[in-house]
């Protein structure tokens, strides 16, 4: 069996491990191929709030870091639930077989003209502008409304109703400099920040922090409706400026350098739901997410369909030998 995955960023390859093992052969379809995954998994990133780091794992808590993260533990829960929904905490990550690169293929979804299902031959049917038709047997879909607004096809053929969100993620990268040595300071350094704890959202108010030795992204949640907004845009960019360097007032942010947004799951207001789902199946972006809650999720999303979908080319595939002799 062959699998088409269509996804807005390299992040879907994350799940080309799992994916190997079950289809012969994975067909990546994106839009932004230069977007790649935001690795760190969720579970294991520290809190920065006031002058104290909340260290991930909860056996180096001292008293005052519990008090502390009781007080945020619902905005907490929160952000976490809108990138990982329910999906349990894992241990350091469990990876399955690493993936045979002569397994996928990775192609922009600007090739791709349409999109038919066969249900009769089990055949989802991708209309390419140079090779024609291209045939598989399952779609994966990723669920983000910024995705399917950049669709140029037909996008009937997929959702019974498209994935709608309320916000999406929104990053800036900046070049900085320390204002005072920090000699502690990693070359690599992830984290979240709250710059403000009585503040009770997470709107506005907490962010993911990504620093290398020259270059810190600032990443967090903006209204969907302003993301293509330029001038909302310059706003939200200096306001982040000030309100980062306000907690971190030993880093003098200097030039901008890139500010674009992701599918990062979360504020959905609806999921989505495809016209086929025996052979389709809507899947959440994986930033964020561990390599053991993305084979999870895909074997909770995919295993039992693909059982149903196996015996049901077995007997399209009998019925084809019935007629043969037949002939």
């Amino acid at each position: 069996m062959k699998a088409a995955y269509i996804a807005y960023d390299m992040s879907a390859l994350r799940t080309s491990d799992y994916l190997t093992q079950v289809f012969e052969q994975v067909d990546y379809y994106l839009i932004d191929r230069s977007q790649h995954s935001i690795v760190s998994d969720f579970d294991q990133i520290p809190i920065l709030v006031d002058s104290y780091c909340l260290p991930f794992e909860e056996t180096l808590r001292t008293n005052v870091h519990r008090h502390i993260f009781k007080d945020l533990q619902a905005e907490y829960e929160e952000f976490r639930g809108h990138f990982l929904g329910d999906v349990v905490k894992t241990q350091n990550g469990v990876n399955l077989a690493a993936s045979k690169q002569d397994k996928i293929a990775i192609y922009s979804l600007s090739e791709v003209r349409d999109i038919f299902f066969n249900p009769k031959n089990c055949e989802v049917l991708l209309e390419k502008e140079k090779t024609g038709l291209l045939s598989y047997q399952f779609l994966l879909i990723e669920r983000s409304q910024l995705m399917v607004d950049r669709l140029s096809f037909d996008k009937k053929n997929l959702f019974q109703k498209n994935p709608e969100q309320s916000h999406v993620w929104f990053r800036s990268e900046f070049s900085y400099e320390l204002t005072k040595p920090r000699h502690q300071l990693l070359d690599r350094v992830n984290c979240f920040l709250i710059h403000d704890q009585e503040y009770k959202s997470i709107l506005d108010n907490w962010y993911y922090l990504h620093l290398t030795p020259e270059v810190i992204s600032v990443q967090q949640w903006i209204p969907y409706h302003q993301h293509k907004n330029s001038e909302f845009q310059k706003f939200i960019i200096e306001r982040t400026r000030r309100k980062v360097q306000e907690k971190l007032d030993f880093i003098h942010f200097k030039e901008l350098l890139r500010a674009d947004v992701n599918t990062a799951s979360g504020f959905m207001t609806h999921a989505g739901e495809m016209q086929h789902p025996k052979q389709s199946v809507i899947m959440p972006s994986f930033h964020f997410w561990s390599d053991e809650q993305i084979n999870q999720k895909i074997d909770l999303e995919v295993s039992q369909k693909i059982k149903k979908l196996q015996k049901q080319l077995f007997k399209i595939e009998q019925q084809k030998n019935r007629a043969a002799k037949d002939i």
